[in-house]
């Protein structure tokens, strides 16, 4: 029986996504709507362009879990295979061969095999081990212990840590200060600069500083932003309300209790007058939301009262900011100062000792590997000009998952018009490793959906689901 030929319909979304070459492509795709099979097919549509083919091993495709990568990998070779026996081309299976070394992994995998390549720029042992997340943990532990008591043994810094610490010796664990180093630590991991974060840390914590005025003029404008999405989640409340209540359930006690007392504090806010902001804020009462319908469902009514209620929590939760505290310059500017420079102290200190640490095991961790192909990629120009000449196409899955030390990578792979990014900033769940959705919104918002808007990334959105029941 003769082979027929398989063919996947793509929607006219899928398909500008995969055809569109020449500039960036941003896919925005919820779950269902065949973003890994969109992915894996430009992958496949670029191998075998008639007009411009590219090798397998000429294409970087990058994820965040190795069974992303694998099943990217099963995919691609399958659609190859198919194509190589039906057109009877000896490329085609060359491509296929390809692919078993082709640079298709995790972000982490990738680094890890750029640094084994180029160990001598690197300056790393190419024999160096991966810490896993439990031995990172333990070794940690040891490390923030080690640390904690030579701070103790030094007199200057004791002193410090007795105000830190309300003269109590804290270990870790107690809920303390302490137990926000590590966390700190962690948050290091995704700033690609140490040393620059260190600098405006100590200067934000001058209040004789520029840099602590410009921190209180942007805690100005969170403000402003936070009030603007307060009313935004109460719009969505009375449009709730509306639907399924007709507007008779919780729609009168938003706009006469919630909406003027918001409204006015964002008036406040703009024109800079914070200390009325506060009385606001602490003054307040907002009541008790009326009593749901008799015939409406208790779930339906909790779901309906939910952003109101978000709303109201967000709102009294402003009053946490410095700038919204008249007494803080006055009463708590100081200590605080002190208190902030001794934790900066004890991270920094924390830090060169768990550099050392890692350097006499000869290992590494994950941001280890971010971090030094990032420096590979910034200091080096020859390494740099061989990477980015290398990868003619650069893809990345589940990009509301990437971090800014992963973005300064792909910034320094790419050519400004070779990337694929396909990603649902609703499906982000790696908060954990400091992952920062609002990368992929910010490169979204600089995008257009014009096709023909040469020199602009395009952005597809794929919303057609094909994973749901019609009901």
């Amino acid at each position: 029986m003769k082979d027929k030929k398989q063919t996947i319909q793509l929607t006219p979304a899928q398909e500008r996504a995969v055809q569109t070459v020449g500039r960036d492509v941003l896919v925005t795709a919820s779950a269902g709507t065949g973003k890994t099979a969109v992915l894996s097919q430009r992958c496949v549509a670029r191998i075998c362009d008639p007009a411009n083919p590219v090798d397998a091993d000429r294409l970087l495709v990058l994820t965040f879990t190795d069974a992303a990568a694998e099943e990217m990998r099963a995919r691609i070779g399958k659609t190859l295979r198919q194509a190589a026996r039906q057109q009877r081309d000896g490329r085609l299976r060359q491509q296929v061969l390809l692919l078993d070394g082709a640079y298709i992994s995790t972000i982490h995998a990738f680094c890890k095999r750029t640094i084994t390549e180029f160990f001598h720029a690197a300056d790393v042992d190419p024999m160096f081990g991966i810490l896993d997340n439990d031995e990172q943990q333990l070794l940690k532990s040891e490390v923030l212990e080690a640390t904690l008591e030579a701070a103790w043994q030094e007199p200057p810094l004791a002193e410090g840590l007795r105000v830190l610490f309300a003269g109590r010796r804290i270990q870790p664990g107690t809920g303390s200060f302490v137990d926000r180093l590590l966390p700190l630590s962690a948050f290091l991991d995704s700033v690609a600069g140490r040393e620059a974060f260190y600098e405006r840390a100590a200067r934000i914590n001058d209040a004789q500083d520029a840099a602590y005025k410009n921190l209180l003029d942007n805690q100005g404008m969170l403000i402003c932003d936070t009030l603007d999405r307060i009313c935004q989640r109460l719009d969505y409340a009375l449009t709730l309300d509306t639907h399924y209540c007709n507007g008779t359930f919780i729609s009168g006690h938003i706009r006469t209790k919630l909406m003027p007392e918001i409204e006015t504090c964002l008036v406040l806010a703009k024109r800079g007058r914070f200390d009325r902001c506060i009385e606001t804020i602490d003054s307040v009462d907002f009541g008790r939301f009326p009593n749901k319908p008799k015939d409406l469902d208790k779930d339906l009514s909790d779901f309906i009262k939910a952003p109101a209620k978000k709303s109201i929590d967000q709102f009294k939760s402003l009053r946490e900011l410095a700038v919204l505290n008249p007494a803080y310059d006055a009463e708590l500017a100081g200590a605080v100062t002190l208190q902030s420079r001794v934790l900066l102290e004890l991270l920094r200190r924390f830090d060169t000792a768990y550099a050392k640490a890692k350097q006499d095991r000869n290992v590494l961790d994950f941001s280890d590997l971010e971090h030094k192909t990032l420096r590979l990629l910034e200091t080096d120009a020859a390494v740099a000009k061989t990477l980015k000449d290398r990868f003619e196409f650069v893809f990345i899955d589940e990009y509301q998952d990437i971090n800014t030390v992963q973005q300064r990578i792909l910034d320094n792979l790419s050519r400004g018009d070779n990337v694929f990014a396909v990603g649902d900033v609703k499906q982000s769940i790696y908060a954990f490793r400091q992952s920062r959705p609002e990368i992929f919104l910010g490169r979204l918002a600089k995008a257009t959906d014009k096709p023909d808007a040469t020199g602009t990334p395009l952005r597809v959105d794929m919303a057609e689901n094909f994973r749901s029941r019609p009901e």
